[in-house]
């Protein structure tokens, strides 16, 4: 079955299932990555990147969530 999780993302270029059971969002055109809520599609902006050129095929697109991301291992990384 397929159905709309959430809406109103400015460009969204690579999604990856996170730790946190979200799915993280490159906003391409918006310059920031957000997390989305599956179960209730509710969005949390997890980082904003300023000054993004988003012109042609720039902006935010790919990312790479570290494997140690929110387990308390201080690698908090994206």
């Amino acid at each position: 079955m397929k159905r709309v999780v959430t809406d109103g993302l400015a460009n969204p270029f690579q999604v990856i299932w996170g730790p946190d059971e979200h799915l993280w969002v490159t906003e391409r055109t918006g310059g920031r990555i957000t997390r989305v809520r599956v179960s209730d599609g509710s969005k949390t902006p997890a980082i904003a990147i300023g000054d993004v050129v988003a012109d042609g095929p720039g902006g935010v697109r790919g990312m790479a969530l570290d494997p140690g991301l929110l387990k308390g291992t201080g690698n908090d990384y994206v």
